[in-house]
């Protein structure tokens, strides 16, 4: 009989709490991680101030277990929970308090955006969910990360039309105007170019206003602009000759809009960063400009602006909005529709080749919407369906240590439970009715993920992700109120519950060490050995015993190769128990 001594303390900063009775409980499938009830005596009204909830008051838990041997007790175990106080209530006729603790996943629960506008700065991480949840999330409340290596890209996607008809300066049609204006146009100078096969050089000009006209002259509002909406006219230059005579000012080596309305009390003139004044530079420029609803005329020009010099134009991109790729700071790289496919575009022509507008569609759906933190929501539901949807887990254990892990995550050790070793109870459970007790189903074979928001223009969107096994028999349906983050939350979902079908909750004798996902063995009467995951731990302080939720089951027989003994190979199994016949 092994005689066990079993201390638990508690105390809020450097006061000493008088612990009654509790528990903690540390379960992988929820958020928060780790939770406790703890009852202490009625403490003084210092002490009560100290542990309100409303001042982010923080407990710590110690436990430990020692077994007497030799006539002492020898340490066996032991822990220490940092948890902050959720609620608090005093019952006056018993003289305690009842607390309720919780890990820092609750700091980011309760935590929403104080704001008045929208918050983006995601999307400037979304190459990066691990850069995400450490720049956007954790921040906020003064934590990071711990080193790992699971991580994911969100990169976020928009269609796009290129509205130049000829952005490539083929000039093998006339759509696209490109008429020299002061000077000569050479249409074929093969010298320098980014897009198809050469690029169109400004010389002789005759006056400093010397340029290339960007316009079809088909309309007032040139190549396709409406009034009312914002535009980003973007295209490579490359000097030939310095520029060195008489300059038109801004103009010079530039892309200049002029927008003509009423309200803008005449017209305005719009223009690039100037290309530098260095031969053989190749630079990328663009304007961004907002087309009033009373303009009566937007046309585009690229300038030479010298009396003096030579400049190459080529590859030009118009499209709407601020030129910009979604993660708000990279200009748009030029594409038109023989550009080749890449990870998350398509590309192709509305029409004819290099005589239509062009169009860049996402082989992935992903609005960066699905990265905009939206005022007063609060952070967890923010970057829940974007770590769901990259296969991704974030949490923080009881020592305040956040991680960021996938599927593949384990821990070293092993959780053993064995009749006449340290068990005492157990329950095998095989259902397929059975829910947490957050009402979430323990076990399905299909998933179905509803995503309902509310889109920029203020419509109603509604999106669909789903995954399940062949015959499956059992659907959980998940409902996030965020937009559509792409495929896979479903697929993750599921891979999350297999496994979870038949359990064993394994009542045993204490043991600190103990986490989820460590290897989690069992053996008891009448049934074959069990190994497989722990999926939760909770400790009871009043009953002195601990009880193990496990995952991912399977059989074990004794000649399995996870039943040798610690330090021994299957290169050591004995003769008859060969390692192909064993159980993986």
């Amino acid at each position: 009989m092994t005689i066990a001594l079993h201390l638990v303390s508690a105390v809020v900063g450097d006061i000493a709490l008088d612990v009654k009775a509790g528990s903690v409980t540390l379960d992988e499938a929820w958020a928060p991680y780790a939770k406790s009830d703890l009852t202490i005596a009625l403490p003084n009204a210092a002490t009560l101030t100290a542990l309100d909830p409303r001042g982010d008051a923080r407990v710590t838990i110690s436990a430990a277990r020692s077994t007497l041997s030799g006539g002492a007790f020898v340490a066996q175990s032991s822990r220490t929970f940092n948890l902050s106080v959720r609620s608090l209530s005093i019952d006056h006729n018993e003289d305690t308090v009842e607390l309720t603790l919780a890990s820092d996943e609750a700091l980011l629960q309760s935590y929403g955006l104080i704001s008045t506008t929208p918050d983006t700065s995601a999307l400037a991480h979304q190459t990066s969910v691990r850069s995400i949840v450490n720049e956007v999330l954790l921040a906020k409340i003064g934590a990071s990360l711990a080193a790992g290596d699971a991580d994911a890209d969100f990169t976020t996607t928009t269609a796009l039309t290129n509205m130049m008809t000829d952005p490539a300066t083929t000039f093998i049609t006339s759509l696209q105007g490109y008429a020299a204006v002061n000077c000569t146009v050479d249409k074929a100078d093969t010298s320098w170019f980014v897009a198809g096969t050469h690029s169109g050089n400004l010389y002789n000009p005759t006056t400093a206003d010397s340029y290339l006209k960007l316009d079809p002259n088909t309309a007032a509002l040139q190549n396709g602009v409406q009034a009312g909406k914002t535009y980003t006219l973007s295209g490579w230059g490359n000097v030939k000759v310095k520029c060195t005579g008489t300059s038109q000012g801004a103009r010079e080596r530039t892309i200049t809009i002029f927008v003509t309305a009423a309200s803008l009390g005449g017209t305005v003139e719009y223009h690039s960063a100037q290309l530098p004044n260095t031969v053989n530079t190749p630079t990328q420029v663009g304007v961004t400009f907002t087309v009033p609803a009373d303009a009566t005329a937007v046309i585009g020009r690229a300038y030479l602006g010298n009396t003096i010099g030579q400049v190459r134009w080529n590859a030009f991109l118009l499209v709407e909005g601020d030129g910009l790729e979604t993660d708000g700071v990279t200009p748009l790289a030029y594409w038109d529709g023989a550009s080749a496919a890449t990870a998350f575009y398509t590309y192709t022509w509305t029409g004819n080749a290099n005589a239509s507008t062009s169009t860049r569609t996402p082989l992935v759906s992903r609005d960066p919407s699905a990265l905009t933190w939206q005022p007063g929501d609060d952070a967890w539901d923010f970057i829940g369906p974007v770590l769901t949807q990259a296969h991704l887990r974030l949490f923080c254990d009881e020592q305040r240590v956040w991680r960021l892990v996938d599927n593949t995550y384990s821990l070293d050790g092993r959780v053993t439970v064995a009749t006449g070793f340290n068990a005492y109870s157990a329950s095998d459970t095989i259902s397929l009715d059975a829910v947490a007790s957050d009402g979430t189903p323990l076990w399905c074979d299909a998933v179905v993920v509803k995503y309902t928001w509310t889109d920029s223009t203020g419509a109603q969107q509604t999106a669909y992700d789903a995954a399940a096994e062949d015959s499956a028999q059992k659907t959980m349906l998940v409902q996030y109120t965020r937009p559509y983050p792409g495929p896979g939350a479903a697929a993750y979902i599921l891979s999350r519950v297999q496994g979870q079908g038949r359990t064993l909750d394994l009542t045993a004798a204490v043991d600190y060490s103990a986490t989820p996902g460590m290897e989690a063995s069992a053996t008891l009467p009448g049934t074959t050995d069990q190994t497989g995951y722990a999926s939760s731990v909770s400790w009871d302080f009043s009953a002195d015993t601990m009880t193990v939720g496990t995952r991912g089951l399977i059989d074990t027989p004794p000649s399995a190769w996870v039943q040798l003994p610690e330090n021994e190979t299957w290169l050591d199994s004995p003769v008859g128990a060969s390692w192909i016949s064993e159980v993986v």
